[in-house]
């Protein structure tokens, strides 16, 4: 029997992001099913993700290039040129785009759609159905395999009310919502960037209700600094879909009523029957939604609680792992 192979993962940073967080969940995975799996990150961005309870090994992307056998596999996160070359280079036999939505980075530094057009990668894999299908489409593929994020999180019985919302992509909608919600008597709390996953799952479990405003179009304080003044650039879509909208998946795992925009990636499991679905990038309907959830009986919140908890309970350790598993064939 042939060694099982080590899997390689690549990213342009260790930064806080929800795709961050996937990807080194992902690692650790891995080493947890038992192989020998690393987070490889250029030279000069190899630090651990500090955001996360617990960050995955790392390793430069060089090394990887330099140690890595045909027998290992390479999971491509970012399609930067410095990951993209790293992996062309590299002697493995399995390569796999996997993209976290519909975005193609287009700046000096980034490969952008030579990804797809170039005969390097075998596999091309996404974070959500309806983003997969898109990218399949638009550049005649045919070999999409879907793998999904996974979460592990208790449901809680503790005491909840007020709003929760983090001030991320779609704070302009912000002023709106607390206008919305001034003459109510319900709290509204703001958490601002930068946040830890613990804490924004412990203020889940206090908080009733969780807004999701990620539009996927504007780019907060905090991200804009990351940035250090480098100008955003992506190769245009006429749709303006998100990955995998993360923190409504852990707000319905965490017994809290969701609310707000699926931009896409939220289709794999946001209905009306399970949330107060808003039409995306939308703030009247937005507000609208709101102001229905604060109206609606304990009977119609605890029936839309329960259908996103079963909804979301798929999104699992092990699911997740099937999935990566079909796909590579290990």
């Amino acid at each position: 029997m042939k060694n099982k192979p080590t899997i390689f993962f690549t990213l342009p940073h260790n930064n806080p992001s929800g795709g961050v967080k996937v990807v080194n969940e992902f690692v650790n995975l891995c080493i947890e099913k038992g192989y020998k799996s690393y987070l490889c990150l250029p030279s000069d961005e190899l630090k651990s993700a500090s955001f996360l309870n617990e960050s995955a090994p790392i390793i430069s992307l060089e090394d990887m290039t330099n140690n890595s056998t045909i027998n290992d596999i390479i999971i491509l996160g970012w399609q930067s040129k410095i990951e993209y070359e790293a992996v062309k280079n590299s002697k493995a036999n399995i390569k796999v785009l996997w993209q976290h939505g519909i975005l193609i980075p287009n700046k000096e530094e980034d490969a952008g759609d030579l990804v797809y057009k170039e005969k390097v990668i075998s596999q091309f894999w996404n974070v959500s159905q309806k983003c997969g299908d898109f990218i399949q489409e638009k550049y005649n593929l045919n070999n999409m395999h879907i793998v999904n994020p996974f979460f592990d999180i208790n449901k809680t019985k503790m005491e909840k009310s007020g709003f929760l919302l983090l001030n991320r992509r779609g704070a302009k909608y912000i002023p709106k919502i607390k206008e919305c919600l001034k003459n109510t008597n319900q709290s509204l709390t703001i958490l601002n960037e930068p946040y830890d996953s613990s804490h924004f799952l412990n203020l889940l479990k206090i908080h009733k209700y969780f807004i999701s405003i990620d539009n996927g179009l504007s780019y907060s304080l905090t991200w804009r600094q990351r940035l250090k003044g480098k100008s955003l650039k992506w190769i245009k879509h006429d749709k303006n879909y998100l990955g995998f909208p993360v923190p409504p998946v852990e707000a319905a795992l965490s017994k809290t009523i969701v609310i707000g925009f699926a931009m896409g990636g939220g289709l794999e499991w946001m209905t009306k029957e399970c949330m107060f679905l808003s039409e995306d990038d939308n703030i009247d309907d937005l507000i609208l939604k709101i102001r229905s959830a604060v109206n609606s009986n304990k009977s119609t919140l605890d029936n839309m609680l329960e259908i996103a908890y079963i909804r979301t309970l798929k999104f699992n350790k092990e699911n997740s792992w099937k999935q990566l598993k079909s796909a590579l064939n290990i």
